[in-house]
Formats: C-alpha cells, structure tokens, sequence
C-alpha cells in the first residue's frame, strides 16, 4: 500500500511502514552515496542488486525489523528484484519531493 508520506514493505514479521526520516537518508547516504544519484541510477538501470538489498535492510532496520543481510537478499532474488527496483523509487522520490501534502508557513 502507498501513502503520500510512506511505503509499506510487508516482509518478516508483517508489513513495515517506512517513512523518510533525516537519520535514514543519512545512513543511506553514508553507504550508498546522494539520495538523488541513488533515484537516477535506479531509474536509470545503473544500480546494483547489492544497492536494492542495502537499501532494503536499512529501511527494515529503521521500521524495527531485523533481517539477515544474506538472507534478505535471497529473499530480494526469489521475490524479484524488479518489485523491490519500484518501491525504493518511490520511497527515495518521497525523500527528495517532501512528504507533506500541504505548505505550512514558517514563522520566525
């Protein structure tokens, strides 16, 4: 299911609601290098499977589930990468564009 603010990843113990939070796109980019290089080279067919399963484990570590490394990548090649490929354009689109759906004036 898409929200406007979150993705769901239904792996493990159930879904996981991932939202953009500033200590996640910090992790990501820390491992894995700028958030939008990282959405062109998915949208672009220039990443790797190793990308998708980094990125995949550091969402599910941020929504509270542990998951092997290995064996989620496993998971990733059975289930098909090209599924996973859509959801983390999604989810690094939702960390550029904002997730809020309504402006809000800043007051000083």
């Amino acid at each position: 299911m898409q929200n406007k603010n979150y993705i769901r990843l239904d792996m493990g113990s159930g879904g996981n609601v991932i939202k953009p939070t500033i200590s996640l796109i910090c992790q990501i980019e820390d491992e894995l290098g700028s958030v939008p290089a990282l959405l062109n080279r998915f949208k672009s067919d220039n990443w790797k499977i190793a990308d998708a399963i980094t990125l995949v484990h550091m969402m599910l570590a941020e929504a509270g589930t542990s998951y092997d490394y290995h064996d989620l990548g496993n998971r990733i090649i059975r289930d098909g990468v090209n599924w996973y490929k859509e959801q983390m354009i999604v989810f690094l689109e939702l960390c550029i564009a904002g997730t809020t759906v309504s402006y809000h004036k800043m007051v000083s």
